[in-house]
C-alpha cells in the first residue's frame, strides 16, 4: 500500500479521520493486542521442553479401561506436549488405545461433545503420523506434587502396553536461566 498517496476516501471513511489517523489507530490496536496475547503465545513459540514425566509400561487388557493412573509433577511448570505409543508399534493399536487426562482431579483436558462427560483421544491423534510432529501440543500450567489422573481405554481385541510422556518446561528451576 502506498502510504504517501492514500486511497480516495468515501464519506463513511472520512468520519474515521485521516489516513494517518487510521494507521496510527491500527498500530495502537495491534500493539495492545500483541501485549495481551504475548503471555500465551510466547511460551508456545519459545519454550522447549526442559524435562518430562513418563508413565511407562502401562498394561491395559483388551476391551477395558484402566483404573485411575496417578500423574504427579516433580516441579512447577507448564505442560507443553503429550506423546504416547504402544509397545507393539502397530497403527491399529495407536488408533484403538484412547487416553483421558484429568487435570488436578477436577477438569478433563478433553470433554465429550456427545454428553459433556469425559473425553478420550486416541494415541493416533496424539502421536500418530497425522499429529503435530508426533506430539499433542498444549500449554497447561501445573504445580509441584499436584496429582493429575490418567485413564487408558483399550478398544482393540488384544492386550496392549502403553508408554506416555508429558513434555514439560520446568519453571521452578529452569535450565539455562540459572
Amino acid at each position: 500500500m502506498d502510504r504517501t498517496n492514500p486511497p480516495a476516501q468515501s464519506p463513511a471513511r472520512s468520519a474515521l479521520g485521516s489516513f494517518a489517523d487510521r494507521m496510527k489507530w491500527a498500530w495502537t490496536v495491534i500493539q495492545e493486542v500483541s501485549q495481551e496475547i504475548a503471555p500465551q503465545m510466547v511460551p508456545i513459540a519459545d519454550l522447549v521442553p526442559t524435562g518430562g514425566v513418563t508413565l511407562n509400561g502401562l498394561a491395559v487388557a483388551a476391551g477395558t479401561t484402566s483404573q485411575n493412573i496417578t500423574l504427579t509433577y516433580p516441579t512447577d511448570g507448564i505442560l507443553l506436549a503429550i506423546r504416547g505409543s504402544t509397545r507393539d508399534g502397530a497403527a491399529a493399536s495407536l488408533a484403538g488405545m484412547l487416553l483421558r487426562v484429568q487435570i488436578d482431579g477436577r477438569t478433563d483436558m478433553w470433554s465429550s461433545g456427545a454428553n459433556n462427560g469425559a473425553g478420550f483421544l486416541s494415541l493416533a491423534q496424539l502421536s500418530g503420523q497425522n499429529s503435530t510432529f508426533g506430539r499433542y501440543p498444549v500449554l497447561v500450567p501445573f504445580q509441584q506434587a499436584t496429582t493429575w489422573t490418567v485413564y487408558l481405554e483399550n478398544t482393540t481385541g488384544g492386550d496392549l502396553v502403553v508408554d506416555l510422556d508429558f513434555d514439560i518446561k520446568d519453571l521452578r528451576n529452569p535450565r539455562g536461566l540459572q
